[in-house]
């Protein structure tokens, strides 16, 4: 799962990946739901993900619930300049 900006194409074509989009600002819905809503809507939408890579900092600031989502529930495995790589194999204490 990624909240990228063109990388996500690079990746998919470069690394051999596949990469499911998380919604943008665009999707207005993503901003409006309840926090139980919001759990099912990631669940549904990161089910069978390894990871979650964040490149889009200008999105990831607008998206305030996901940017504490993931940071209450999963370790961080890899950052650098540019990008936040999540491990949503391993949820906090679990």
């Amino acid at each position: 799962m990624a909240l990228t900006e063109a990388y996500g194409y690079p990746l998919m074509y470069y690394g051999n990946l596949t990469v499911d989009f998380w919604p943008t600002s665009r999707y207005q819905r993503v901003f409006d739901l309840s926090p139980d809503a919001f759990k099912r809507l990631f669940a549904a939408r990161t089910r069978g993900h390894a990871y979650f890579l964040v490149t889009d900092f200008d999105e990831f600031a607008r998206q305030k619930t996901l940017r504490h989502y993931l940071s209450a529930h999963y370790p961080v495995v890899a950052e650098g300049e540019g990008y936040i790589l999540y491990d949503l194999r391993h949820p906090k204490g679990n």
